[in-house]
């Protein structure tokens, strides 16, 4: 699909071809049909007894009628010979061969129509500057704020919006460290925050759930790291399955409930992007090892499933839905967002959009599934960009919005979706398509 707005349906043309009538055959058809075998009188008696006013005939007389009769059977025969020779010579001269199908087994595709792009209505939950990665529950949302622009070192606040009584709660001081975009889940009855520390140390933070007092902290050693960077370290949930923990090429998964570790591998990869699957089936990673890779796990076991390599500059967002997982890369001409299939992680639907404007380097498309619905974040044109919300399986749109509101950390949940915007959290309303 190009332009953002729809993925092209594959037309399959299917010729049919009718056997030519040779002209003998058809005037021996003709003499061997029902009316021609009937007698004069038989075909005049069953004929309409029409007044002269409404036949237009010189009346009823049997001779008159027996005439027309004849000369209506002579025409047809005629033209029944003319077209079928007709038909025999331009077959003989032009033969009609069916082309071969087209097909794509593994695609699946949207047809083409229009979407009505609206403006989402929206409001302003609370204040907070250089924040992400928002996490709601049941009767709470919580996110993670930046005291200042983002560096290698920051000090991270979680914080908590309870949705009853609006009540903002804010974390004790942090430790120090790396973020990355994916830092914060909710899982086990905890809020649990990821930290690198140096260019080998990952510092995991469990937190009280209601009060965000530290709970306990643990040290992770990324053993496989070969930069001297700051580690970046992402985690997700698992439905009913771990705690997953990512940074540079280690992959760690950890009891949700005591931060105990239960397994421990090198991946192979530099990963930067991790996701697991509604039914915690499958585990996602988007990683770069000489060029960008996606990489399928048993989301409970670890056991590696499948690994493809991803076309891009830089390494592949993943997240993940129901028999897929969505990813993203950028190119030197286009950004693009594709669905690959959940075992064989083979391409089922496509986004792609050329890039242009002023940060044409950094542009791209930003795809997450949440509440029942893929999300695509459009920035290839920035500072215009078009946020979107499709059906998470087949990538069909259902509805857009364009906006200069620049919103990032976009989650569903309950028919809202969550973002921030700016120095603010908020909340949208977006149409009731986005969620059927």
């Amino acid at each position: 699909m190009t332009d953002d707005t729809d993925i092209e349906a594959q037309p399959r043309a299917i010729i049919h071809a009718r056997d030519p009538l040779m002209p003998e055959e058809a005037i021996e058809r003709s003499r061997r049909s029902p009316e021609a075998q009937k007698s004069t009188s038989e075909r005049i008696s069953a004929a309409p007894r029409w007044t002269r006013r409404r036949s237009g005939f010189p009346g009823n007389r049997p001779s008159a009628r027996a005439a027309v009769s004849w000369a209506v059977a002579l025409v047809v025969a005629i033209l029944a010979v003319t077209l079928s020779a007709g038909i025999w010579s331009s077959s003989r001269l032009a033969p009609t061969t069916k082309p071969p199908r087209t097909t794509s087994p593994d695609r699946t595709t949207a047809p083409r129509r229009p979407v009505a792009e609206s403006v989402w209505p929206f409001r302003v939950l609370a204040q907070s500057p250089h924040s992400q990665d928002i996490i709601p529950t049941s009767n709470a949302l919580y996110w993670l704020q930046l005291p200042r622009q983002y560096s290698n070192a920051e000090s991270v606040v979680p914080v908590r919006y309870d949705e009853i009584t609006h009540q903002v709660t804010k974390g004790g001081p942090s430790v120090q460290g790396g973020i990355s975009s994916s830092a914060l889940t909710v899982t086990g009855g905890w809020v649990w925050v990821v930290l690198g520390v140096g260019s080998n140390e990952v510092i995991l933070e469990q937190l009280n759930a209601e009060s965000l007092a530290l709970h306990k902290r643990i040290t992770l050693s990324a053993v496989d790291n070969t930069s001297s960077a700051e580690l970046a370290p992402v985690l997700s949930a698992t439905v009913d399955g771990p705690l997953w923990i990512a940074a540079a090429k280690d992959l760690w998964a950890l009891n949700p409930l005591t931060g105990a570790v239960e397994t421990e591998f090198d991946t192979g990869n530099e990963i930067t992007s991790i996701s697991t699957d509604p039914t915690g089936t499958y585990l996602y990673t988007g990683a770069e090892q000489n060029r960008p890779v996606v990489t399928a796990y048993n989301a409970q076991t670890g056991q590696e499933l499948k690994r493809v390599d991803i076309a891009g500059m830089v390494s592949p967002q993943v997240s993940a839905t129901i028999g897929a997982v969505w990813t993203s890369a950028l190119t030197a001409p286009a950004a693009y967002a594709k669905e690959l299939s959940a075992r064989t992680l083979r391409p089922i639907a496509e986004f792609t959009v050329k890039k242009t404007g002023p940060y044409y380097p950094l542009a791209g498309i930003s795809p997450s599934v949440s509440g029942g619905a893929l999300w695509l974040e459009n920035s290839a044109r920035y500072p215009a960009t078009t946020l979107t919300c499709a059906n998470p399986s087949s990538g069909a749109i259902r509805a857009q919005e364009k906006t200069t509101a620049g919103y990032t950390s976009l989650i569903a949940d309950n028919g809202l979706v969550y973002a921030l915007a700016g120095q603010n959290l908020v909340v949208l309303t977006p149409p009731v398509a986005c969620f059927r």
